[in-house]
């Protein structure tokens, strides 16, 4: 608040001695108004500690459990508790600004793929519902997620999302490495 808005809360006996501009009520005024500043400084920007791409990185981590994402974070190396998505902060910023729009597409084809490629920062995921099983005919109930090469270093993040967000019923498998050959019929990773 500043000193003229805090001027007229005051009774009008106090108003009339504020006329004198170096009397102790002004200066108390103006200690007031210094103590009010950094209050009003975060309350006018508030609307950027909810902001994915606004708020301080300290933060994030905990904007990230609001939406139920921090399942995850890995411990990262710095100093002090910090928590980090493996694919970096930029990635968790982007989950946590679609978060709504994931969590409306959640147990849908459409909706994992878009949340592997939001969560490692890579495009390329394919999900294959006809895998086929050792009887040559589609496997019900299951899936296989093809990893883009560009996703391999964040396999074991891909394994968490997928276990995580695909239906409770559905058996899936993660293609193989790139450099590996595929095996036929594939194990199953039941999740």
């Amino acid at each position: 608040m500043k000193s003229a808005e805090i001027d007229r809360l005051l009774p009008g006996v106090f108003q009339q001695t504020l006329e004198d501009e170096h009397g102790p009520l002004r200066a108390l005024l103006g200690v007031m108004e210094a103590l009010h500043q950094p209050v009003e400084d975060v309350l006018g920007s508030v609307d950027a500690v909810f902001d994915a791409y606004r708020t301080p990185e300290s933060f994030v981590a905990y904007l990230s459990g609001w939406l139920d994402l921090d399942y995850l974070l890995a411990e990262g190396s710095g100093p002090g508790k910090t928590y980090e998505l493996p694919s970096g902060s930029a990635n968790l910023r982007e989950l946590i600004a679609a978060g709504a729009e994931l969590m409306r597409w959640r147990g849908t084809k459409p909706g994992l793929i878009s949340f592997l490629e939001t969560a490692t920062g890579a495009s390329g995921f394919s999900i294959d519902d006809q895998t086929p099983g050792p009887d040559g005919l589609p496997r019900p109930f299951h899936i296989r997620v093809d990893i883009p090469a560009a996703a391999e270093p964040y396999r074991a993040l891909a394994d968490v999302i997928v276990r995580a967000e695909r239906p409770a019923h559905i058996t899936y498998e993660l293609s193989p490495p790139a450099e590996a050959a595929a095996p036929a019929g594939g194990d199953a990773n039941p999740g």
